[in-house]
């Protein structure tokens, strides 16, 4: 059964500059792989510096308590301004996009996140993995718009904070 928000992210050279494209159904971060002409504009993650002002997505509970990390998502959600479940690559581009400000999985594949790694940072974005180290030995990722990168992390890795 195919995902209703799945997509494909493919790497390509236009001009001799890479050029790294996420295609999604609900994204405009890039353009279908098979179109002759690619939608170029550049992403800019938010400005949002502010957990009470924050977009939070994940996609659901699950691995959080394996990660040591539920008491920080419970955190996460009770901040947040707004909390959505998009999940898997639409949440990190969304960062990227300056739609949301923090995405977070537990647990992810080095292929589902090798090719967002270059998007979240050309965006002026951070990620990592829960511990903070690189999301694709860490096998997890926290993707933040860069101003909130090391409160979530702290939030994450020791539960609830008393702002």
């Amino acid at each position: 059964m195919d995902e209703p928000y799945s997509g494909t992210t493919d790497g390509r050279s236009r001009d001799q500059r890479p050029v790294v494209v996420e295609d999604g159904p609900c994204t405009h971060a890039g353009g279908h792989v098979d179109e002759a002409e690619l939608h170029d504009r550049e992403l800019h993650a938010s400005g949002i510096a502010d957990l009470a002002d924050a977009s939070f997505s994940f996609s659901d509970e699950r691995g959080w308590a394996e990660r040591g990390a539920a008491a920080g998502l419970r955190d996460l959600i009770e901040k947040c301004w707004r909390t959505r479940g998009y999940g898997d690559f639409l949440s990190h581009v969304l960062v990227a996009e300056g739609a949301i400000d923090i995405a977070a999985e537990p647990y992810l594949a080095p292929w589902d996140m090798a090719a967002l790694a270059p998007i979240i940072t050309e965006s002026g974005g951070s990620m990592t993995a829960f511990d903070g180290s690189d999301p694709l030995t860490g096998l997890s990722a926290v993707t933040t718009n860069g101003h909130l990168h090391e409160l979530v992390l702290t939030m994450l890795r020791t539960g609830p904070l008393n702002q």
